[in-house]
């Protein structure tokens, strides 16, 4: 059956504010993922360039799990202070 919100032959709204925040909760494993592999790779290429290891490596590879949970907590708290206020929801 036919949505009675949306006109005859209009697409539906992929893109709403609703479905943007469902994909980028999906994400967040994937935030975590690409800062911890950032973190190390930066660390790696600069222990390999400055003759340093492992200090690089530890110090990047702890930048980058600070910087994917915070990440995440920025997420994540953004959705529970979206919960809160349901009218806001496009």
């Amino acid at each position: 059956m036919a949505n009675p919100k949306r006109p005859f032959g209009s697409p539906p709204a992929l893109f709403s504010r609703a479905n943007m925040r469902r994909l980028e909760l999906a994400s967040m494993g994937l935030y975590l993922l690409v800062a911890i592999g950032l973190g190390v790779g930066i660390g790696y290429y600069l222990d390999r360039w400055l003759h340093t290891a492992p200090w690089g490596l530890i110090l990047f590879l702890t930048a980058g799990v600070i910087a994917g949970f915070r990440n995440m907590y920025r997420l994540l708290k953004r959705e529970v202070e979206a919960s809160h206020h349901p009218e806001d929801e496009g």
